[in-house]
């Protein structure tokens, strides 16, 4: 084109071209030839079905049957032919929706039909091109076809040559497009171009065959019959050499052909990415053409050096970023054809691991989805790219102005040093991760069983010092497990926003003072000794390893050590505030100074465990007693003499350590009971081996075992249990103990709460690790309360003072039309609802997050108890057989990650919880107080009736198809119809109307499937017991990961048969042998 002077005669061609519309007048004037060859091609198909009415007229016997525009089960003729005529059609749809949008004769209601008229209407206009390639009689539907294809070419072509010829002089934005009009319309145009070629071919063929009396062969060698011989074949014994594309990017396979309706999806997929990636970028060069406007829009704010600097950062990074998300989506598509062949092949050889679970086939939903796919497929390959060029947009600027921009202005030097101090404790806190791994592997795991093994077995070595290195890691892994959370949620969201156009992904979710520790060290007995410890008789074997808790099985102590835990909370808590380092420090120091700080609060509450597993109770209980007491003094010293606080108030101290010591005097009472029941012992009011004895035999492992050996459709109670206790000699004391179980039947009677809300198990305790853990979590959560409550009210109090300042500063302005003023009201009105949305959702949130802590438990029963039944389908199929590693090492990062978890999960389900109330504030409670209920409600009705009618429209879809395309149930007992077609050309015909409405559908269904995995993602932030990753990603989720590790652990080491295994076996030996040595002193004798 050329540029032409602005005359009148110009200006009216543009005016002609500005009101112009060649979808409506393309689609109108097509109708009448559209219905007219339609008719043509019904009358020369004929029916095998006749009517007795028929009769009379025998040149129409069998006439007007059913067309049939393209068969989209698996036909594989014509296939690129199918595909460029929908390419032709897909813009007159798109202008067709645009034109019919800006009706106001249309009920507000009634606008979701729009997009369904204009499906239809050009549906039936393009009726003719699918029609003509599919129908039997070639010439005719080519001739017909090449007629009607020609006249859709000159059309377009007259509306180039008349509007595209002439480039209007406007500087604004319509007349920029207009200049650049032809980028749209080249598509459309090689489309058509190829359907006149494809109809000109098929007319020769057509003709050839008239003119040599060409006879049809009967037998048509077709890819199907090729696969077929495939499987028959005996496997070659010679390897197949393969090019380097196929080993390296594609291999594709001769005996595969993709059905006309996945070509069909790829092409228009990349058709809406063309018109998208050029309706996107048509703006920004209109934009950075008049950069002088918005020069002198910025020119107060920046000079003409720095805003040149910052458009050309914005442009760049908007042109790379188009780039990557336009190559990243041509990916996305191409794969779709990849993961296509590949499932269906596997579904050939009948391999089904691919599909979720709980997928259960259902045959209307399977044909409604052959319905639906196309038109979703290419709706979520546009909507992947607008949303993934969004991200990578924002990404590509952040890494302009960090790195970039740092090193054009200060030199590369300088950035690398300050990009080498801020990923210091990144990598140090990385390093401490690979080091737990390794010390599990070289330390705490058993040696190979044989030479040949891969790997280590899951069983513990060096179980005290595992256990104290447990302990001590776990307040370093609170720390980690703050930064992996975060990590979490961001890896999350990319590969949920990358995987957002993959239709055949889902991406909806597929969770303690030296003093002590050196006396009880020093009664501990190593059960190795040195030749140096000859000298000292009395120090032989001593100074061994105290453990502070076992974190595997250890049912004793739950509780104790559970409040333990929560006496140490509130130092845990304070080594994420400022105030714990009384001095300042360097940046690159602060991982070293948590390192230590974590370090410091397990020495210094190391005794309270330390008293507690001691195998010395007397000593034990004296010493945590006076420890404890001491704690608990200075605590409570600390709340009298300065109880309250700037932010709280008067009792500032009293709401924020009450849990701490109420966890202190818990300690104190147990430690008084330690002793007590010591004192018993000695004075022989008790029999220690007798206690051990009813402790073995009534606990919850040998009570699961009873459980497993009873018959499963009885329920059983133990009645009686016998023991006899008798002495042979003054220094042998021997315990046979009669375990006499009569059993009979009853049926359990369970409780409303055990029925609707929580069945316990008598058999399953939670082991002093979870019950720690969620302890720690609930202080936690009520100091994050306590905090987000005080400082959200000490933020809020200050956003009303500014705001009454602006108010006295607008009342001083004598200036009626003043912005502020406008807004003010605005402003007050949106701190008022934010402050009571705020503190509302507070509530919601804690209530939340304490139900999180507690179906953690939950889940972890129900994991375990599958683990014992050996049933493992319930984890990804990768983690069925871990790494013995990664195990031990998940044991170890549990607690600290479940805790930073849980708090991490406050913060950001309080956030998504209060978006939520604010909306509901806006959209219901603010327009019912200001306009009324009836206005509200009426137009509450008018939104429902609309998404009514869309899910009307896909319920539709699903009835016809169970009603009207499926074959009837084989048998009456069915309970579904068969997966078999019925009536295939009503259900072609009917898949045909629908398939540009289901792309219209596909694109607020891509936003729903984005806006669900955001809310579910960010629901299950918490809960480490679900992985927030897509299905075949769950490996990332490291702290999925660590929930699956420590469950196999748990599993391996506390299974309540193999516990009662290992008692019974070490109890048979010990017997024997005190049989054997009570013999020998017999015959001494």
């Amino acid at each position: 084109s050329h540029d032409i002077p602005s005359n009148s005669t110009n200006q009216v061609h543009l005016l002609q071209c500005g009101s112009y519309s060649i979808s409506q007048d393309l689609v109108a004037l097509s109708l009448v030839p559209s219905l007219f060859i339609l008719v043509l091609l019904s009358f020369f198909e004929r029916r095998r079905k006749l009517y007795d009415c028929e009769s009379r007229f025998r040149c129409l016997a069998g006439r007007f049957s059913f067309i049939v525009p393209l068969d989209f089960t698996g036909k594989m003729q014509n296939r690129w032919s199918y595909a460029f005529a929908f390419g032709a059609l897909t813009p007159l749809v798109i202008e067709q929706i645009i034109s019919d949008t800006y009706d106001d004769k249309v009920p507000p209601y009634l606008t979701v039909l729009i997009p369904l008229k204009a499906a239809l209407l050009v549906s039936i206009a393009g009726m003719p091109l699918f029609s003509c390639l599919s129908t039997p009689h070639r010439l005719l539907g080519g001739v017909l076809g090449l007629l009607y294809s020609l006249c859709w070419f000159g059309a377009q072509m007259y509306f180039v040559i008349v509007c595209r010829a002439i480039e209007p002089k406007g500087n604004n934005l319509l007349d920029y497009v207009m200049r650049l009009g032809l980028l749209f319309d080249i598509p459309q145009i090689l489309c058509l171009v190829f359907l006149v070629c494809r109809f000109g071919s098929i007319v020769l063929r057509g003709l050839q065959k008239r003119l040599k009396n060409y006879s049809k062969q009967d037998e048509v060698k077709k890819h199907e019959y090729k696969y077929v011989q495939c499987l028959l074949r005996r496997p070659a014994g010679i390897s197949v050499q393969k090019s380097w594309f196929q080993r390296n990017v594609y291999e594709w396979d001769p005996y595969f052909k993709f059905p006309n309706r996945i070509l069909a999806t790829m092409v228009l997929s990349f058709y809406g990415l063309y018109m998208t990636v050029t309706g996107e970028q048509i703006p920004c060069w209109w934009i950075t053409s008049n950069s002088y406007e918005l020069e002198e829009f910025f020119e107060r704010i920046l000079n003409e050096a720095s805003f040149l600097k910052h458009l050309n950062y914005f442009t760049y990074s908007w042109y790379f970023s188009s780039a990557c998300a336009a190559l990243t989506s041509v990916i996305h598509i191409t794969e779709m054809l990849v993961c296509y062949k590949k499932h269906i092949k596997s579904l050939r050889v009948g391999e089904k691991n691919f599909l979720p679970r709980t997928y259960k086939l259902d045959p209307a939903h399977g044909v409604v989805g052959l319905l639906k796919y196309p038109g979703y497929q290419i709706a979520f390959s546009v909507w992947g790219y607008v949303i993934l060029h969004i991200v990578m947009f924002v990404l590509s600027l952040m890494f302009v102005y960090l790195v970039i921009s740092p090193i054009r202005e200060n030199g590369f030097l300088d950035w690398l040093k300050s990009f080498a101090l801020t990923m210091e404790d990144v990598f140090f806190f990385l390093a401490l991760l690979w080091l737990q791994r390794v010390l599990g592997h070289v330390f705490f795991l058993q040696d190979k069983i044989s030479p040949t093994d891969k790997g280590k077995p899951l069983a513990l070595n060096n179980r005290k010092a595992f256990h104290n290195f447990n302990y001590f890691f776990l307040f370093i892994n609170t720390i980690l497990g703050f930064m992996s959370c975060l990590w979490r949620v961001i890896k999350s969201a990319c590969v949920g926003l990358m995987l957002l156009s993959r239709i055949n992904r889902t991406i909806m979710p597929v969770g303690f003072e030296r003093m002590d520790k050196t006396l009880l060290s020093f009664l501990q007995r190593r059960e190795k000794s040195h030749p140096f410890e000859e000298r000292f008789p009395y120090l032989q074997g001593r100074f061994g390893i105290v453990v502070p808790l076992d974190f595997l099985g250890s049912m004793s102590n739950r509780w104790s050590y559970g409040f333990a835990f929560g006496a140490v909370t509130p130092s845990v808590l304070l080594l994420f505030s400022e105030t714990y380092t009384p001095f300042s420090v360097p940046v690159w120091a602060k991982a070293f100074v948590y390192l230590v700080g974590a370090l410091e609060v397990g020495v210094a509450y190391m005794p309270f465990f330390v008293c507690l597993s001691t195998p010395h109770r007397a000593l034990g209980g004296v010493l945590g007693l006076l420890y404890t007491v001491a704690w608990l003094t200075a605590r409570l010293f600390e709340v009298i003499t300065c109880p309250g606080g700037e932010i709280l108030g008067d009792y500032q101290k009293v709401i924020t350590q009450w849990p701490c010591i109420l966890c202190l005097g818990f300690l104190v009472g147990r430690f008084i009971s330690m002793v007590v029941k010591d004192v018993r012992i000695r004075l022989q009011f008790q029999n220690e081996q007798q206690v051990e004895e009813e402790k073995l035999f009534q606990s919850n492992q040998y009570k699961h075992v009873q459980t497993l050996l009873r018959r499963p459709s009885e329920q059983y109670t133990l009645i009686h249990t016998h023991t006899h206790t008798h002495t042979h000699t003054h220094t042998h004391t021997h315990t046979h103990t009669c375990i006499i179980c009569m059993f009979s039947p009853r049926s359990v009677q369970k409780s409303w709460f055990r029925r609707n809300v929580y069945d316990w198990d008598p058999h399953f305790k939670f082991p002093n690790r979870m019950i720690g853990t969620s302890i720690i979590c609930l202080i936690g959560l009520y100091a994050m309360t306590l905090a987000d409550y005080s400082l959200s009210g000490y933020i809020f109090r200050r956003l009303v003072a500014v705001i009454d300042s602006l108010e006295d500063l607008a009342k001083d302005n004598n200036k009626t039309e003043n912005l502020l003023i406008s807004l003010l009201p605005h402003i007050k009105e949106f701190s008022h609802v934010a402050w009571n949305a705020w503190f509302a959702t507070i509530l919601s949130t804690t209530l939340t997050s304490v139900t999180y802590t507690f179906h953690v438990l939950a889940c972890y029963r129900k994991h375990m108890k599958r683990l014992w039944a050996g049933k493992r389908n319930f984890l990804p199929e990768k983690f069925h057989k871990p790494s013995s590693a990664i195990s031990v090492a998940a044991i170890t990062r549990y607690s600290g990650w479940q805790i930073a978890f849980t708090l991490w999960g406050y913060l950001i389900v309080h956030y998504v919880q209060y978006m939520f109330a604010l909306m509901f504030v806006y959209l219901v409670v603010l327009p019912i107080q200001k306009e009324g209920f009836l206005p509200w409600f009426y137009s509450l009705a008018t939104f429902l009736l609309m998404i009514f009618i869309l899910i009307a429209l896909v319920v539709v879809q699903v009835v016809m198809v169970r009603i009207f395309f499926l074959q009837d149930k084989l048998s009456p007992e069915d309970k579904d119809k068969p997966l078999a077609l019925n009536n295939r050309r009503a259900f072609n015909n009917f898949n045909y109307f629908f398939f540009f409405y289901n792309v219209i559908m596909g694109l607020g269904n891509c936003i729903l499937r984005l806006l669900n995995s955001c809310i579910i993602g960010t629901w299950l932030v918490p809960r480490i017991d679900r992985t927030i990753m897509q299905r075949g990603y769950e490996a990332i989720d490291q702290g999925y990961c660590t929930w699956v590790g420590m469950i196999i652990a748990d599993h391996h080491h506390c299974n309540p048969v193999l516990v009662c295994f290992c008692d019974l076996l070490i109890k048979h030996a010990l017997q024997k042998r005190t049989a054997e040595n009570t013999y020998a002193q017999f015959n001494n004798a």
